[in-house]
């Protein structure tokens, strides 16, 4: 059985990606809607993670939608480097 954030962790997943398939995933969109930010706050309120904020989420959704989209698929590949204390995504060609 999985922990609570773990399962919370997994549906936040899933929310964002059936939110990103309705809107051909997030293909020229730019924001991440406020009610769907709002769900994550309810969600995870007594995670540690409560203390980011609505921009947070939607910064990482949309970082990591566009490194996807603009990327990965664009090269049929590669990797992603990730640095959470720089807040950068970094994209390798394969």
């Amino acid at each position: 059985m999985s922990s609570p954030p773990v399962a919370i962790e997994e549906g936040i997943s899933a929310l964002v990606f059936s939110c990103t398939t309705r809107y051909h995933y997030f293909e020229n969109v730019h924001h991440v809607d406020h009610e769907l930010l709002s769900t994550f706050d309810h969600m995870t309120a007594r995670l540690e993670v409560s203390v980011l904020r609505a921009a947070c989420w939607g910064k990482a959704i949309m970082t990591g939608y566009t490194a996807w989209q603009q990327q990965l698929r664009k090269h049929d590949g590669g990797r992603l480097e990730l640095d959470l204390d720089a807040q950068t995504l970094i994209f390798i060609e394969p």
